[in-house]
């Protein structure tokens, strides 16, 4: 296998993993006793899952931006790669509500649901359509930082921008948490994952030294304990499919950073099976449908081995479904587009 392929299978493993933490999490936190348990002691087992999207992002993202000619075809391929299975999703989701199969766990008004269309909702306080919709706002963040850092000329600078923004998030935590009395706002922590990602990914391609990756994962770490401790230490916060407080999302957000520097030590060694990377390549469909999946069935299906096997085989056929039919070619589709500003952009990178 080359190393090219090798370096694909193992991040598609990789999305495999992380989708099926997530989807396990929603399908089993209300039907297992044992997943409540680990969920609210030890192990956040959505949020781990999440957060090793966010790694993989900022492994990717920087490197895909480095690769297209100019900022307007990097744009261009990420609203086509994002967008159309998106708005499939709502539309879908918005069928089945009609229908009255599918009920919101939040109210949302006309307008609301206008803006959730355009994928800003949260950043305009505006609440999500369906609940996985929260970490969408952190990767179009990370967009807008990379394409900052790419105007400004800094995406040279993986490491400085690390370090500098794993000090801020620290002495934000640390401010609101001594200083204002509040807990940390702990979203600024995701982009925290995605710069690290960054990091080890230039190390990864040999880029970056590796006495670099082994300071930046210290300081990733430590931040993580900082973070966690600021945002979660006296709190308990019960939600639909886990628990904040302090030990379960510490650990999944530790445990995450640990396996993923793991894997980047073993991809020379490890062959990720073909299945894990296959839910890998659909895993963005099957993040964005199996919400509506879960809502719809238990509408349907009584409850028991029926309707938990029913949600993971029909998350990952729909996804599989969404994959071939929506994604890919909406995919080729943005390529075909970003082709025709390709020449121009050269011969601009040429003068």
């Amino acid at each position: 296998m080359s190393t090219s392929k090798a370096r694909l299978q193992f991040l598609d493993a990789l999305r495999g993993i992380a989708v099926f933490l997530v989807i396990f999490s929603h399908i089993m936190h209300e039907r297992s006793q044992l997943a409540q348990l680990i969920d609210a002691n030890y192990f956040q087992i959505g949020q781990a899952g999440v957060s090793l999207f966010f790694l993989i992002s900022g492994y990717i993202i920087p490197k895909s931006l480095n690769a297209s000619p100019s900022l307007k075809v990097f744009w261009l391929h990420r609203f086509f790669r994002l967008y159309p299975a998106y708005w499939v999703c709502l539309i879908t989701v918005l069928l089945f509500a009609s229908a009255g199969l599918y009920h919101f766990q939040e109210t949302l008004s006309p307008f609301g649901m206008a803006v959730n269309f355009t994928m800003m909702q949260g950043f305009v306080g505006i609440k999500n359509a369906i609940n996985v919709f929260w970490s969408l706002k952190f990767e179009m963040a990370f967009y807008f930082l990379m394409t900052a850092l790419s105007v400004t000329g800094m995406l040279k600078r993986p490491f400085l921008i690390f370090v500098g923004y794993s000090l801020l998030t620290a002495g934000l935590a640390l401010g609101m948490k001594f200083g204002m009395h509040k807990f940390f706002a702990y979203g600024v922590f995701n982009l925290e994952l995605m710069l690290l990602g960054w990091v080890l990914a230039e190390w990864h391609m040999k880029r970056l030294a590796g006495k670099y990756a082994a300071a930046g994962v210290a300081l990733g770490l430590l931040t993580t304990a900082i973070a966690a401790y600021a945002a979660f230490a006296g709190r308990t916060e019960e939600l639909a499919v886990g628990t904040l407080s302090l030990v379960p999302m510490a650990s999944a957000w530790g445990a995450s950073i640990v396996f993923f520097v793991a894997a980047l030590l073993t991809t020379e060694y490890v062959r990720w099976p073909r299945w894990l990377a296959w839910m890998g390549t659909v895993s963005y469909s099957a993040y964005l449908l199996h919400p509506i999946v879960i809502g719809v069935s238990q509408n349907l299906i009584p409850v028991g081995p029926l309707l938990v096997s029913t949600q993971f085989g029909l998350s990952f056929v729909l996804a599989w479904l969404g994959y071939r039919y929506i994604e890919t070619p909406s995919i080729a589709y943005g390529k075909k587009v970003g082709n025709r500003f390709m020449p121009a952009a050269r011969q601009a990178a040429r003068v």
